[in-house]
């Protein structure tokens, strides 16, 4: 199946992360590329692509998450991933799910993350099992395969923002 073109699946929604409550409750933060389908039930705002910063890829998400649920995730904060419109140290935790394989320079963005996240604050973020069985919907769309060298990669990219990061 095309990227333009998700599947018909209404009425999935995913249940809350039991892991990201006990972590994240009674802080506040950002939720990166928010899911209608997936939601936290966190004290968050949501950073995220909008129609006048990206249309093909907002419309492209857009119609996926309305496919899934039949809603879309209000966007708080329009924003890049890369290049949030915050100050330094002033969230208490950075999440995301599934945002990670769908950017054009993670390492990028995971450096913005430690720099908005206060120093005792949290980067969450749920990324693909290696293994998982692979969607129609998703060919094409998932821009990089991770292998056991990504973490020493990332670290060795990222050296001076990897010292914060709780691994």
């Amino acid at each position: 199946m095309s990227k333009g073109q998700p599947p018909a699946r209404k009425g999935i929604t995913f249940p809350e992360s039991p892991l990201a409550h006990k972590i994240l409750d009674g802080l506040e933060g950002l939720e990166i590329g928010p899911a209608a389908h997936n939601p936290f039930g966190l004290k968050t705002r949501a950073v995220g692509l909008t129609r006048d910063g990206d249309a093909q890829d907002f419309d492209y998400y857009a119609r996926m998450q309305l496919a899934m649920c039949g809603s879309v995730a209000a966007i708080d904060l329009p924003g890049d991933a890369a290049a949030l419109p915050l100050a330094d140290a002033s969230t208490g935790f950075v999440l995301h799910s599934h945002v990670w394989e769908h950017l054009p320079n993670p390492l990028a963005a995971l450096d913005e993350w430690v720099r908005v996240v206060k120093p005792d604050g949290f980067i969450f973020a749920i990324v693909p099992k290696r293994n998982a069985r692979g969607h129609e919907h998703l060919k094409g769309d998932h821009l990089r395969a991770y292998r056991s060298s990504t973490a020493s990669t990332c670290r060795a990219d990222c050296r001076q923002s990897i010292d914060r990061v709780r691994w």
